[in-house]
């Protein structure tokens, strides 16, 4: 007769304790798994948003940036037919300068409007009806026009006033005679302090950054404003010598040549003009509310293993 030996289906003590062990490992994991999936969600989430809100940014910039720019291409246009189709007699100087300064007044963005003939002498400007005994020949705008044939407007380096004394973005046009020899500058002047003052209102952190700067790097206007910048070149910085030569416009996550801020930034070559928009939000602003939500996260994960754990003992 044959002998059915049973074998107990119980496990040991040992064994319930390894297995108890490898499944709070295994919770464990999981647990940690769930929550760092969910925090780098939350980053990539919270990147996204930045760039979109500092494509924004730009767009506004730019727009602003271009809409002021035309509307004084579009005056400098006007005054370099008049100066070159019509004779300025003592008296038409006189109408002019007035319909200069009504150009200024009904236009935002233009502080001052000037004519200078072949040799720099202001003929006209929008400030005095009167004759003014000054020269501009030796600034930079006028020197390109006597030296470039063609009307296409020209925009500056910024310059200070030598009416007002304030910073101001020169924006100029040359003139000539029906042969086309050169005749003299039409000139606008845009002060810094007009996109300064647009940049305010737009919604950066306090180490973000908004700026103009022209396509060979010379700043125009910047949030925040250091008037020592305005004379800085940024263009051997990543945003130019990495990004803008492969792509006009685009975002980027770099560190500012200028404060040595992290920052991710949306950029764009503003259509038809020399000129290059670009604003930054810092990475601490953007992954502020971030952290603290990492650190509470942090703090109950440890707690509910710190309970599992105690649970072998």
């Amino acid at each position: 007769m044959k002998t059915i030996t049973l074998v107990s289906g119980r496990l040991t003590p040992k064994a319930l304790s390894v297995g108890l062990v490898a499944f709070i490992f295994l919770v464990c994991v999981m647990l940690v798994s769930a929550i760092a999936w969910q925090l780098k969600q939350s980053a990539d989430e919270r990147l996204m948003n930045a760039k979109i809100a500092v494509r924004n940014i730009v767009r506004a910039s730019e727009q602003q940036a271009q809409d002021t720019l035309r509307q004084a291409e579009s005056i400098l246009s006007n005054l370099a037919e008049r100066v070159e189709n019509d004779k300025l007699s003592n008296e038409q100087r006189v109408r002019l300068s007035n319909v200069m300064a009504n150009n200024v007044e009904a236009t935002d963005g233009i502080q001052g409007l000037f004519i200078y003939d072949e040799n720099g002498d202001w003929v006209v400007n929008s400030f005095s009806s009167e004759t003014v005994a000054k020269n501009n020949s030796d600034r930079s705008y006028f020197i390109y026009h006597r030296n470039h044939p063609g009307t296409a407007i020209h925009i500056g380096e910024v310059i200070f006033s030598r009416t007002t004394g304030d910073m101001i973005i020169p924006v100029s046009r040359r003139t000539q005679y029906p042969d086309g020899r050169f005749s003299g500058v039409v000139l606008a002047t845009l002060p810094v302090a007009y996109f300064q003052s647009f940049f305010e209102r737009l919604d950066v952190d306090k180490q973000g950054v908004i700026l103009l700067a022209l396509n060979n790097g010379n700043l125009l206007a910047r949030r925040p404003m250091i008037d020592a910048l305005m004379t800085t070149n940024i263009a051997k910085g990543e945003l130019f010598s990495r990004y803008l030569i492969h792509s006009d416009e685009g975002t980027a996550t770099l560190t500012s040549v200028v404060d040595g801020i992290e920052r991710v930034y949306a950029y764009s070559r503003i259509r038809g003009l020399p000129i290059v928009a670009a604003a930054g939000l810092s990475l601490d602003s953007v992954f502020a509310t971030w952290w603290t939500y990492v650190y509470h996260a942090s703090v109950m994960v440890g707690l509910i293993i710190l309970v599992l754990t105690s649970l072998v003992d």
